[in-house]
């Protein structure tokens, strides 16, 4: 008798019947549910990142919308442009507004120092005001304001102007004005 040659050993097992085993494991159990776990967190994650970002979007249409009615309101001529032509055409707006607050800051400014070099007078909306204490007739008020303040007497029928004159003027002097 001849010996009995040795068993075959089995064939080699492909990849998923490995991976099959590897998941009937303790080990591949623990394993598998922590990823599972992990990519449920990862989604919650992903999908409140996405609500987020289509907020964001939501708040920038909105945001448009409402620049786009103002501009259409201010600059009609606008109608026919496009959010991003009229996006422009608002921050070139928004520039020249700037330009001229920062000019209109430099006058003040230069407004405040032309006060304090001339004694006795008064700024008000950009308007320059001497309230004199010396009584004189119209005409040699005036002749006074033109030859020494290079000014005019201040005639004024209403309004903000009128209004404050009149609370300047609690004596009853000429009033003269410079207006640059």
């Amino acid at each position: 008798m001849a010996p009995k040659p040795p068993p075959k050993p089995p064939p080699p097992k492909n990849v998923f019947e490995r991976f099959s085993d590897y998941l009937d494991s303790d080990r591949g159990k623990r394993r598998t549910t922590i990823l599972v776990l992990l990519f449920f967190v990862l989604a919650v994650v992903m999908y409140c990142m996405y609500k987020t970002e289509l907020n964001k979007g939501q708040e920038l249409i909105v945001a448009v919308a409402s620049i786009r009615k103002f501009a259409l309101e201010y600059d009609p001529s606008l109608y026919d442009k496009n959010d991003m032509e009229i996006l422009a055409a608002v921050h070139l707006h928004t520039l020249h507004l700037l330009n001229w607050t920062l000019k209109n800051e430099k006058l003040q400014n230069e407004l405040d120092i032309l006060i304090e070099m001339l004694p006795g007078w008064q700024a008000f909306e950009s308007n320059l005001y001497y309230f004199s204490d010396i009584r004189k007739s119209w005409h040699a008020a005036r002749e006074d304001c033109l030859a020494r303040h290079t000014a005019d007497l201040v005639s004024c029928r209403y309004g903000e102007e009128q209004a404050y004159v009149m609370v300047q003027n609690t004596h009853d002097v000429d009033v003269n004005r410079f207006t640059s």
